[in-house]
């Protein structure tokens, strides 16, 4: 990654390991946004705020995802946990479906999830070349 040279309007995106193992290396500094997948759990909220304590500190920007948000309940306690501003993607399992039957098809995906993927989409997404090469 550090020697990707985008062009114009083109994006790479990079699936990272679930988890605080991402923060090992200094990968996750590289990125121009990092999504970031948080369930409605206690367990996913800790490693979102050790994630969030990084990433704060390196002035990363984030957009957070509620990921498989299956009720009100879920959306009101990430709404209150995160205390951040947050996409719901609710729960889909065509995507489980998908993975092991080796593919997917967007057509199956409820108007809730593509309209969560088209919002991450839409963010603006500034890049700093200077601050890949300042940072070591």
């Amino acid at each position: 990654l550090n020697h990707l040279v985008l062009r114009g309007d083109e994006r790479t995106f990079v699936d990272m390991t679930a988890g605080a193992d991402m923060l090992a290396s200094g990968l996750f500094t590289r990125f121009d946004l990092t999504v970031f997948a948080v369930e409605p759990t206690r367990q996913s909220l800790a490693v979102w705020r050790q994630y969030r304590e990084h990433a704060d500190a390196f002035g990363l920007p984030r957009v957070v995802v509620g990921n498989k948000v299956e009720t009100d309940a879920d959306v009101a306690f990430l709404r209150r946990e995160l205390g951040e501003p947050f996409i719901a993607f609710p729960h889909v399992p065509a995507l489980k479906d998908s993975e092991r039957d080796g593919g997917l098809d967007a057509a199956v995906l409820p108007i809730a999830a593509r309209g969560a993927v088209e919002a991450i989409l839409r963010r603006t997404v500034r890049r700093d070349g200077a601050r890949f090469t300042d940072r070591k």
